[in-house]
């Protein structure tokens, strides 16, 4: 269980089938941040954040197994891959509620129902946190060129310290906060916590990666999607965990591949278990070779590497 979370969360519906568009920054127009981050009338340059259509995202409640695979029939969602191709393309469905016989399933069975319906959930999470990360990237070089800023993004920066728990704006800091968590490294965790969604928390809080509440009360989530935004932003805001976040930002310095293996490593305080709990989800991942989702993408997407490479910095450089 992980005694080191915060509470804080957010309503979702959980009607039968619906839709749900979010709808993303397109374009930002930015200028330059001075270091005491005060609106002046330098010359501006402009930012182009690269550009996002509306991502449709389908938010399906089934009750029981059979129904799920019928869902990911639907949506032709396995987790083979097609011949010459080396990365997983995944539907965007948001499953609300693992299905309450799930358990009942034999253990291949569950593995494959687990992951998939994970899966997704965890990449509409880093897609929205790489958005915030292009637009924080961009502003960080405009404040290294000697450029101000306008209030406007003022103001989001504020917001975003605000959400990541940082009590001022601190642009540096926030490079190392606003970034993504390998789906490996969630999909271990999550199988961890919750016996591959059999665990009671799994089943009827949709508490899939042992997150507890100030009052040690396990947390209830309305949806999985709710609990994984949760599981995420806690990794990348708690004090605990700043030396798994200490191991990205060099991993990202020295332009390699962002390691879930490697990340665990900070994890030792996420369990009462220490270094044996860091131990299982290393072992866990490699057992289950999770490290082969880390290249998924969403479908009519582009495959993204979990590297270095920050878009945004690259296009000023």
């Amino acid at each position: 269980m992980n005694l080191l979370s915060f509470s804080g969360k957010k309503s979702f519906g959980t009607s039968a089938i619906l839709l749900s568009v979010s709808a993303m920054v397109v374009t930002v127009t930015v200028l330059g941040l001075s270091e005491k981050l005060k609106v002046n009338h330098t010359p501006h340059m402009t930012a182009q954040v690269a550009h996002v259509d509306e991502k449709i995202h389908t938010q399906v409640k089934v009750g029981t197994a059979k129904e799920l695979r019928a869902v990911f029939l639907d949506h032709d969602y396995t987790l083979d891959l097609p011949k010459g191709e080396t990365n997983l393309a995944v539907p965007r469905l948001e499953l609300v509620s693992l299905p309450s016989d799930l358990a009942k399933a034999g253990l291949g069975e569950k593995k494959t129902l687990f992951l998939r319906t994970h899966l997704p959930l965890i990449l509409k999470a880093n897609e929205k946190i790489l958005e915030d990360r292009e637009r924080l990237m961009a502003l960080l070089h405009m404040k290294d060129s000697g450029f101000a800023i306008r209030k406007k993004d003022i103001t989001w920066l504020s917001e975003l310290s605000k959400r990541y728990g940082l009590k001022t704006v601190n642009i540096n800091e926030l490079k190392h906060r606003v970034d993504v968590i390998p789906p490996s490294l969630a999909l271990g965790q999550a199988v961890v916590e919750s016996g591959w969604g059999v665990s009671h928390a799994a089943r009827g809080k949709n508490s899939t990666f042992g997150m507890m509440s100030r009052s040690n009360k396990v947390m209830s989530y309305d949806s999985l999607q709710e609990c994984v935004d949760h599981y995420v932003l806690n990794l990348n805001r708690h004090e605990a965990y700043r030396s798994m976040r200490k191991i990205r930002a060099e991993l990202r310095r020295r332009n390699d591949r962002i390691c879930s293996l490697k990340l665990a490593e900070g994890l030792h305080q996420y369990s009462t278990r220490g270094q044996s709990y860091v131990r299982e989800v290393k072992n866990m991942i490699q057992s289950n070779s999770l490290n082969r989702f880390d290249g998924a993408y969403f479908k009519g997407t582009t495959p993204q590497v979990l590297q270095a490479s920050d878009k945004q910095a690259e296009a000023f450089s």
